[in-house]
């Protein structure tokens, strides 16, 4: 986690017909199982139901949509608030540390 932003880690492949550029309409469940318990005692009301409200978080918080990387056989969302950036004042120049310490001689020439 970093000021501006963070990035959840998750170990696999995107599940079945799940792609980066599909993950808001391609709901698949890579453990079928644990969704039906989850249904069963209304923990979750459909498939791809944390995609979507991530998204209408996001979005209703003015923040940019999450980016997604696949890199070897992990998935990283990152979720960025560029709000925290828009609060940073820049620094302007940074003033003189150590004042100077003798007065500038001139040589003879």
């Amino acid at each position: 986690m970093f000021d501006d932003h963070f990035t959840v880690e998750s170990p696999g492949i995107l599940p079945g017909p799940v792609r980066k550029n599909n993950i808001r309409k391609t709901h698949f469940s890579r453990n079928p199982k644990i969704i039906e318990f989850l249904h069963e005692y209304e923990y979750v009301k459909e498939f791809g139901e944390g995609v979507d409200r991530m998204y209408r978080e996001m979005d209703g918080a003015g923040l940019p949509e999450p980016e997604y990387e696949l890199i070897d056989f992990m998935v990283f969302a990152t979720l960025k608030n560029h709000k925290w950036t828009d609060r940073v004042q820049p620094l302007n120049d940074p003033p003189q540390v150590t004042p100077q310490v003798a007065p500038q001689v001139e040589l003879p020439s």
